[in-house]
């Protein structure tokens, strides 16, 4: 990558301006490098019921660990061993943990943190490479034909040391840092307000009503998912099955049983494997799950809280040297907490 330090001024104004319009508070969706899994925020959450008892659950758990899974007729095999036992392991204890219950005039606040590499440049072959951190936090009211409220923030900075820090500086300048406006409406005008890219991910203005009607079976919801995608049979498309799945989760959309459906659809999918190596994350411990992209080079990683069954996060890693990234180089994360509040900004 060229790094410049002479740059025509009208050429360094043009392509400062096109960074800034990329990373506009208003609407961040900068450019992602090939090898880059960004997961789309889903800004909403169902109303939730606790599980009404250990030996309730247990039940269900077992009745989905218990399934004799089908495969499609146009699939070829399953999950390796390893990876469909992690995956039944995690339907099990998710069903066992309990979803938060919102209470009138209460919001389920929902955070999500972002970081994905950012590959920009001109015509004229000069890029400027960092990493974009997002953060973006939805509030959603017990009534959710209420008042939606959304605050986030973004970042630019000089990841992976690929970029002289003067050159980065003089580009971007003071637009490496923008705090976004706060947005207020119902959850139909807020999607309607932004990319969906960036906004409620596929599922619409009702994301609600989409978590709500998705299969709790298995192979129909795998089903759905194939429809959504557009899936046709490549590896290229068994990968964005994954991605789905693992928006779908990361969202913090899905009550007990449909995130247990989704780890039960996912041991379905041949190319997913069990990497066998620590995972931790907020002290909890981890399991990886992953599917690696059809060139080969970058691993997508969900990385499944062993004990609850709860979704840690989810990362892109490089499995080789390539793109001048060393292997093991993270160059995506993408975490969400919820909680229970009484109030929103």
């Amino acid at each position: 990558m060229k790094t410049q330090q002479n740059m025509n001024p009208q050429r360094r104004d043009a392509m400062r301006a096109m960074i800034v319009a990329e990373v506009d508070a208003a609407s961040p969706h900068p450019k992602k490098t090939p090898h880059t899994l960004v997961h789309g925020f889903a800004a909403a959450v169902r109303r939730r019921e606790v599980v009404a008892g250990v030996a309730v659950a247990a039940v269900a758990a077992a009745a989905f660990v218990a399934v004799d899974l089908v495969r499609p007729a146009d699939w070829h095999g399953t999950a390796p061993a390893a990876a469909a036992e992690v995956l039944h392991a995690a339907a099990a204890n998710t069903i066992r943990t309990a979803d938060p219950v919102v209470g009138t005039g209460q919001y389920l606040k929902v955070h999500t943190e972002d970081m994905h590499a950012v590959d920009t440049g001109d015509e004229n072959g000069d890029v400027a490479f960092g990493q974009f951190f997002e953060t973006s936090t939805i509030y959603i009211p017990a009534d959710h034909d209420g008042e939606w409220v959304r605050t986030g923030s973004s970042s630019l900075t000089n990841g992976f040391g690929m970029i002289d820090q003067d050159y980065f500086d003089e580009i971007f300048g003071d637009t490496a840092a923008q705090v976004h406006p706060v947005q207020r409406g119902t959850a139909a005008q807020l999607h309607a307000s932004t990319d969906a890219d960036v906004g409620f991910g596929p599922w619409g203005a009702d994301p609600v009503a989409y978590m709500a009607e998705l299969p709790r079976d298995p192979e129909r919801l795998l089903e759905h998912m194939k429809k959504t995608t557009g899936y046709q049979g490549s590896e290229a498309d068994q990968h964005r099955l994954f991605s789905f799945a693992a928006d779908v989760l990361n969202s913090r959309l899905p009550d007990a049983y449909l995130r247990a459906a989704v780890y039960q659809t996912l041991a379905l999918m041949p190319r997913v494997e069990f990497v066998d190596e620590p995972a931790e994350g907020d002290g909890r411990n981890g399991a990886i799950i992953r599917i690696i992209r059809e060139d080969g080079v970058v691993g997508e990683d969900l990385i499944i809280d062993r004990d609850s069954g709860m979704l840690i996060g989810t990362r892109s890693v490089y499995l080789e040297d390539a793109d001048r990234l060393e292997a093991g180089t993270v160059v995506g994360t993408t975490t969400s907490t919820i909680e229970v509040v009484d109030r929103a900004p």
